[in-house]
């Protein structure tokens, strides 16, 4: 159970907009983000999208995922997509 299709939406200075599909699995809760290997938030089944901010111009960065059941169970299988913000 893992997210799908993990991508940068966006081409600015100082953000990066990631998008992905969600797990199809029924007991499927939500997504742990991590930017730059720091967790950051937890995403609710159905939002499929986190905003980083606050990123210096021409830097890249890397979201990772885990996803997490209804159970609390953590797929600890990682699921990376690195970007860069524009110049």
């Amino acid at each position: 159970m893992n997210v799908t299709k993990l991508k940068n939406i966006t081409y600015e200075k100082n953000y990066i907009n990631w998008t992905w599909k969600d797990p199809k699995n029924i007991d499927f809760k939500k997504v742990m983000v991590f930017i730059d290997n720091k967790f950051k938030k937890n995403v609710s089944k159905g939002k499929m999208y986190y905003n980083a901010t606050n990123f210096k111009s021409n830097t890249k960065h890397t979201i990772s995922t885990w996803t997490v059941d209804m159970n609390g169970n953590i797929n600890k299988t990682w699921t990376n997509h690195s970007s860069r913000t524009a110049k």
